[in-house]
């Protein structure tokens, strides 16, 4: 943090970080997050400008005054994609098994499951 300011109310989540600051000046706030594609700044309820330092951690700017701070990943669409691919992908293993497999559980939970699935 460069500059004179107060950060109160500090919470670190895994997906967001919150504040209060009360900047007495334009002050640069650096958070000890690595920046990623999804990650959204919102000052005063109001999506602000990410930057990154040398090293790759989060920083931004601040102007004069008090502000409600609140970094928050989120998805971007190529991840949500991905994420739906995935999970197809598992369901239609879990599927190709049980069918392979069938003949084993004859009489079971499992063939009744499966003939459900059928009709």
């Amino acid at each position: 943090m460069l500059g004179r300011s107060k950060i109160e109310n500090i919470q670190n989540k895994n997906l967001f970080h919150t504040a209060n600051i009360v900047a007495l000046q334009p002050t640069e706030i650096r958070a000890n997050t690595f920046y990623f594609p999804g990650w959204k700044l919102y000052v005063d309820n109001q999506e602000s400008l990410i930057n990154k330092d040398q090293y790759g951690l989060i920083k931004f700017t601040v102007t004069p005054g008090s502000h409600d701070i609140r970094l928050v990943f989120k998805n971007t669409p190529v991840r949500t994609l991905a994420n739906a691919i995935s999970i197809a992908t598992l369901i239609l293993l879990v599927l190709l098994l049980i069918r392979e497999n069938e003949g084993r559980f004859k009489g079971g939970f499992l063939s009744k499951f499966l003939r459900i699935l059928r009709v």
